[in-house]
């Protein structure tokens, strides 16, 4: 039936329109590619651009002094590294130490106990020193470990809803020591302006029994510190975010991710306030603060907070289906504005 047929002629102006319309639908195709390249890149500078609005009228609304303990060993290391990356985020950030370096700089505290003896004096005369020289500079008084990194921006954000001027502070918490427990030093305190001025000038004078010899060495200053904060009215807030996560950390970011939890006989356990979970389940989104922080691994979480850029990912899961017609999977879809080809990543 087919053996005599042959195929319509095309003219030539019919090729040539067929040609410019294939060429059409080329440039279409080129153009919408630049178009939503274009779009991403706007898309990421607005974004960028919103948070630093955002990070600027945060920053109006609410000073935080970051003090940083540590020792003549770490100057060069440890204290350096904080100063070169979450330390700038700070209104301002003070180094406490046995001895002077004017690199760093660090403030000398005098008559210091050598060892871990000493910590309680250097804590005294840190909060004393934030206390008369720069108390009009701050909402907030940050304690921290030369170990320590932290996030200033997500440290503001959680204090939004409260005033500096009730008593407060914030950590993470353990349950020794006392009826109401402490905060874990190394993760971080957050102490009010109110809670400071308490501390400092009804608490750090021997007269309170429940906060005397502060001039004692004692190697427990987070313990210490609670005691005296309570002994003037001071009560601890919650520093979790509304899902129950913590958000200021005792430890580093793996050992909360992936806590030791074959070991039932490891003090942690029996520290524990609040309940905790393993996996990425541990930990909000919108961290604070971490412990047992190199100098090293100080600037790879500063570039990886502050640097790097992910893409807008949306997760579609597949409805179900009988067993073995598709795979059990989920595809990750990589975002991209509308009139682009989607791409899927497996």
């Amino acid at each position: 039936m087919l053996k005599n047929y042959m195929p319509p002629k095309v003219h030539r102006n019919e090729k040539q329109e067929h040609i410019k319309e294939e060429l059409k639908l080329k440039i279409d195709a080129k153009f919408i590619r630049e178009i939503s390249s274009s779009n991403l890149t706007l898309a990421r500078q607005l974004k960028n651009t919103a948070r630093r609005i955002q990070g600027i009228e945060m920053a109006k609304k609410i000073r935080i002094l970051c003090w940083v303990m540590t020792a003549k060993h770490t100057h060069k290391t440890r204290s350096l590294a904080i100063k070169r990356t979450w330390g700038r985020h700070c209104d301002k950030i003070l180094f406490f130490s046995e001895s002077e370096d004017t690199e760093v700089p660090t403030i000398q505290i005098e008559n210091v106990p050598p060892n871990r003896s000493g910590l309680w004096t250097k804590v005294v005369g840190a909060y004393k020193h934030v206390y008369n020289y720069h108390r009009d500079e701050y909402d907030w008084v940050l304690r921290a470990d030369d170990d320590t990194f932290a996030i200033v921006e997500n440290m503001r954000e959680m204090l939004l809803p409260y005033s500096p001027d009730q008593p407060g502070f914030f950590g993470y918490r353990f349950i020794p020591h006392s009826p109401r427990g402490y905060f874990s030093g190394g993760g971080g305190v957050l102490t009010s302006r109110e809670a400071v001025e308490r501390v400092v000038t009804r608490a750090f004078d021997d007269k309170n029994r429940d906060c005397a010899n502060t001039s004692k060495p004692i190697t427990d200053d987070d313990v210490k510190i609670a005691q005296c904060l309570y002994a003037v009215g001071v009560e601890p807030d919650d520093s979790r975010d509304f899902l129950g996560r913590s958000r200021m950390h005792c430890f580093d970011d793996q050992a909360h991710i992936n806590p030791n939890v074959g070991n039932r006989d490891w003090w942690y356990w029996q520290y524990l306030w609040w309940p905790v979970k393993g996996g990425l389940a541990c930990c909000g989104e919108n961290g604070i603060a971490w412990h047992y922080i190199s100098p090293e691994k100080q600037y790879m979480l500063h570039y990886l907070s502050y640097q790097v850029q992910p893409e807008s990912v949306i997760f579609v899961a597949k409805a179900t289906v009988p067993e073995g017609v598709i795979p059990k999977t989920t595809e990750r879809t990589t975002y991209r504005p509308i009139g682009y080809p989607i791409e899927i990543a497996r």
